[in-house]
Order: structure tokens, then C-alpha cells, then sequence
């Protein structure tokens, strides 16, 4: 059956009468950028002859562009030895309308031919199922070496043949279903003075034989980004998170059945770095209004400015040893990383149709390992805020994209995701956490003022904040607290921090944040019903005369 099919595939198409021949093609494999797409076309050509021969290939989108068009020899005794473009409008002619019809009809021709032979796979199977039944139960006279268990078991493998047989046949069915559906677009979208591509390629073949060749080309309209589900178990103990491709595409062109892969290279945006200019700064002086015209077109303005995988894939089957039944093993992805850009390959042959309408396809699960707690920022908001640390542990890097969160049944919205590559980690926001209450009170505001002999005010402040988690909660929390204590800008300030309990965190980045930011942290576990406070406080010396005066920035 698979090698019907391949023959099928490299059957030759007839020659035309004129120079060039007309010749059928198919969108075999499709890599998609941001903003355009890269399209691979493969068709063969078959010599009885060595010589030179023309083929002609079309018809294409005007949405090509003209400098990207390439050839490339998969297999055959043939050079390349020129290629050539042409832009055309309304009916197609009869060569190409020829060609395409006897190609179509050749399609219809192999799925008819299919269809007994996938009928002939269901009967057999249902054939050795039957007997595997009656051998279990002891009702089929077995006369094997082995028994009725190696009896069965040459029965369950025969069944997993002739499975893994059905399934090729119908994807073969669905590829060649996808190419007679291309076909009747071409014959039937060319009508009017709609405007098409085709693309003239002049061979020479060093001997008789066939090629198998392909075209490949640039087109505008087409993108794809990436976005995460994920989501978190409700006890936070678990997250799970999907990377989706989301793909469109307005080329002029549906894509059948191909082979497509999604790339972050961004061949847009060009190879060479920027130029450095030359920068500099003049003062006019006596100028009159040509010379101030000449400057302003300049950009000065009174001084101040600113300056191959081309053949079918084969799906991959895992015998269940212990079981009559086939396992298959669901596709993923594949992910390949150059370093500078990352490219994924959707195990499925895909159709996007080139309406514009987005389509989403699973490419990978992310590995992460996930560190929830509840954040509280006592002067700022009475709300504790659950939040989730992931940490990606996966080979591939994990691109910046939009990240929809689920906790549970329940969507809570989205958020942006960054570039992660492997132990790279960052923080999902899930929303506010109703069974942490969060109680902040001021418990000091008072001012020392100098006596007679001295100069200097001591102020000091104190603030309580106080956590209580429900018993309704489902397990033990962890908690962080975040205040920012002022600093001072001024010498003649001194700020000393008083009354802290418990003990603030002293790792490296929080002494770090402390002297720079003025940042305390306290870290806290909480079982369900229990409650905690945490107080601190400052105090500001400083002259009396100074009258500071007390801001945040931010």
C-alpha cells in the first residue's frame, strides 16, 4: 500500500507540446516568522532523455515576493541552470489548465483505489479479532507449538499490523484528499482578471530519470505568536503549563495538509547591524533664512535637537505487550534551538485556510517547578496577593508571550510571560487570596523634641501588621511581607530602623535591597487557623532648624 502511494507521488506528469512544460505542484512544508512565511512547493520532472527541458510552476499569490524565489534538487540526475518569474492575469492557460485537470483526475483516481483496500484492512481485522476471542474462551482448536498464549499472541501482533496498515492508509488518504482540494482551487480561483505568480525553471538532466524538486518562496500576511495555558491545581501543589502556537495567515493561498513549523528567527528585520553616525553639535551664528532652512531639513532647529522532512511523516505506535489493543503515543512537538532562534515543528501535517482566522496547535508541556506564596505590601493594600515563583527546567528556551491562567475550573485572565531559558525563573500573579486577612495598624507617631541644651529631634515611628489565615484553608501558606523604610538624602538625617519582630531576612539581595531601597522583607509560614504579627519602625535624627520633609518616588 505505502509504496502504491509513493509511486503515485512521483508519477510523471505528460509534456506539453510548446518549450516549457506545465507541471503540478504541492505546498509541501510551510515555516512561519512574524509577518511573512516561508512556502515550499515540491513537484517532479521526469527525462526519457538527457538534455535540457523548461518546466513551467504555478499558479502562485503576487503576495511572493519576487527576490525570495529559490529551487532546490531533493533527488534526480538534474542541474538547475536558471529560473525565471512571470506575473499573470485572469483565465489560466490551457497547458496549465491541462496539466492541473490530468493531475486531478489521476488524485481521484488513487483515493478510489484506497477505499477497497482500507474495507479489505477492517474485515481482516475484524476477521483475526474474532478469532483471538474464541481462542481466549477456549472455543478455537489450536494446534501451534506454543499453545493458545502463543496462539494469542501472534494473533495480538497481526492486530497491531494491521492497525498500524489502517492508519497509514488513511493519512496517505488524507494527504491526497488535501492535494485534490488544492487542485480544484487552483482550476477554479483563477477566473476573472485575479492576478497569479508562476515561476519558469530551466533544467538539465545528465541523464534519463525523474526528479524530485522544490520551489520555495517568501510571502507577506502570514504570522503566528506564542501563548501558555496555565494551570495551577487550587491547592497550588501542581502546575501544568502548554505551549500553544497561535497561526494565521491572509497569503492569497490556502495551505493543504503541510508540513509546517514555527520559527523565531526574523529575517524582516535584516542581518546588518545599524550604521554608527557621526554626531555633533554646532552653534549658528548670523544665519540667515536659507541657511536656517537648510538646518532644519538636517534636523537642527535653533541648535537643539536631538539626534527535509519532504516526504509523508510516519506516525510512531507502541505496543502494549499485555493488552490486544494498539497504544499510540501522542505527537509533541519537536524543538530545535540554534542559539539566536528557536524553531518548532507541529507533528501534524496542518491546513490553515488563507481567510485570515486564527488557529492554535499544542507544541510542547513545560516542565516547571512551582513555589506559591501570598505577598503583602501592609502600607499599600489590605489584600494579601497569591502569587506562584516557576522556575522553567525545560532544554528549549521558553519564549515571551501571553500566559492565560487557570486555578482550577476558574480563569482568572492574563498575563505577559518572559523569555525563560533553562533554571531562569519568574513570578504568575493569580489575583487576591480571601482566606489571609490582613490587619495594619500605626502603633507609634511620636516626636522627641530637643531640650534646652540640645539641637536634635528624635522621630520615631512604629506600624503592627497583623495575619490571620482561615481555618477553611485548605493547607499551610507561606507568606511574604514587603515595607519600605525611608532613606535619607541628606547627611544631616540619620535614619535607624527600631522595634523589628521577628527577624527581617538577611540573605545577600535582601541586605542588598535594605542599604539601596530602603526594603525590609519577613518571610512567614502559616498553618490554617493561625495567626502571626510582624511590627517595625524607624527613628530620624536630625537638627531642628532642618524641618524635613517626608516622599516617596513611584
Amino acid at each position: 500500500m505505502q509504496a502504491l502511494f509513493a509511486l503515485l507521488l512521483l508519477a510523471p506528469l505528460p509534456l506539453q507540446a510548446d518549450e516549457a512544460q506545465d507541471v503540478a505542484s504541492r505546498i509541501d512544508r510551510v515555516t512561519l516568522y512574524q509577518g511573512q512565511a516561508l512556502v515550499e512547493r515540491m513537484f517532479t520532472v521526469t527525462a526519457a532523455q538527457p538534455g535540457p527541458r523548461a518546466v513551467r510552476i504555478g499558479p502562485m499569490p503576487v503576495s511572493a515576493r519576487e527576490s525570495s524565489f529559490q529551487t532546490r534538487i531533493g533527488s534526480g540526475p538534474v542541474v538547475v541552470q536558471g529560473l525565471s518569474l512571470q506575473l499573470r492575469s485572469g483565465e489560466l492557460d490551457s497547458g496549465q489548465r491541462g496539466v492541473l485537470e490530468e493531475r486531478l483526475r489521476v488524485v481521484a483516481r488513487a483515493i478510489r483505489d484506497l477505499d477497497p483496500g482500507l474495507k479489505a484492512l477492517e474485515t481482516r481485522k475484524e476477521l483475526v479479532s474474532s478469532m483471538l476471542t474464541a481462542a481466549q474462551k477456549g472455543g478455537l482448536d489450536v494446534s501451534v507449538p506454543g499453545g493458545i498464549a502463543d496462539f494469542a499472541t501472534q494473533l495480538s501482533a497481526e492486530t497491531r499490523s494491521i492497525e498500524a496498515e489502517r492508519i497509514q492508509s488513511e493519512r496517505d488518504r488524507a494527504v491526497l484528499e488535501a492535494e485534490k482540494r488544492d487542485l480544484e482551487t487552483q482550476l477554479g480561483g483563477r477566473r476573472g482578471a485575479q492576478p497569479y505568480r508562476q515561476v519558469r525553471v530551466n533544467l538539465f538532466f545528465e541523464r534519463a530519470g525523474t526528479a524530485e524538486m522544490r520551489v520555495h518562496y517568501l510571502v507577506d500576511g502570514a504570522s503566528w505568536r506564542p501563548l501558555y495555558d496555565v494551570r495551577l491545581d487550587p491547592d497550588l501543589t501542581r502546575v501544568d503549563v502548554g505551549l500553544v502556537g497561535e497561526v494565521r495567515q491572509v497569503s492569497g493561498e490556502d495551505w493543504d495538509s503541510c508540513e509546517m513549523l514555527l520559527s523565531t528567527a526574523r529575517p524582516h528585520v535584516g542581518l546588518d547591524p545599524p550604521a554608527l553616525p557621526q554626531r555633533y553639535v554646532l552653534v549658528p551664528q548670523s544665519m540667515d533664512k536659507n541657511k536656517s532652512q537648510k538646518l532644519a531639513a538636517l534636523g537642527y532647529v535653533d541648535g537643539d535637537n536631538g539626534i527535509d522532512g519532504s516526504t509523508m511523516r510516519r506516525a510512531r505506535f507502541a505496543a502494549d505487550e499485555e493488552a490486544d489493543n494498539l497504544t499510540v503515543a501522542a505527537p509533541m512537538a519537536t524543538v530545535q534551538d540554534y542559539g539566536i532562534s528557536q524553531q518548532y515543528r507541529i507533528p501534524e501535517r496542518v491546513s490553515l485556510a488563507g481567510n485570515g482566522q486564527p488557529e492554535t496547535h499544542a507544541l510542547v508541556q513545560v516542565p516547571l517547578e512551582l513555589l506559591p506564596e501570598r505577598y503583602v505590601v501592609p502600607s499599600l493594600s489590605s489584600e494579601a496577593y497569591l502569587r506562584a515563583k516557576v522556575t522553567s527546567s525545560a532544554d528549549a528556551p521558553l519564549l515571551p508571550g501571553t500566559a492565560r491562567i487557570y486555578l482550577g475550573p476558574d480563569f482568572l485572565g492574563e498575563s505577559s510571560f518572559p523569555m525563560l531559558r533553562k533554571g531562569d525563573s519568574t513570578t504568575l500573579n493569580l489575583g487576591i487570596d480571601p482566606n489571609l486577612t490582613v490587619d495594619y495598624v500605626s502603633v507609634r507617631d511620636e516626636r522627641d523634641d530637643p531640650g534646652f541644651l540640645a539641637s536634635t529631634v528624635h522621630h520615631y515611628r512604629a506600624w503592627e501588621l497583623k495575619l490571620d489565615l482561615s481555618s477553611s484553608a485548605k493547607q499551610p501558606i507561606q507568606v511574604l511581607v514587603e515595607e519600605a523604610l525611608p532613606i535619607s538624602r541628606d547627611d544631616r538625617i540619620k535614619i535607624e530602623p527600631r522595634g523589628m519582630r521577628p527577624t527581617a531576612e538577611s540573605g545577600d539581595q535582601d541586605l542588598k535591597d535594605r542599604e539601596e531601597r530602603g526594603i525590609w522583607r519577613w518571610r512567614v509560614k502559616l498553618d490554617p487557623g493561625g495567626k502571626t504579627a510582624i511590627r517595625w519602625g524607624y527613628t530620624a535624627s536630625y537638627d531642628e532648624d532642618l524641618r524635613p520633609a517626608y516622599g516617596q518616588d513611584g
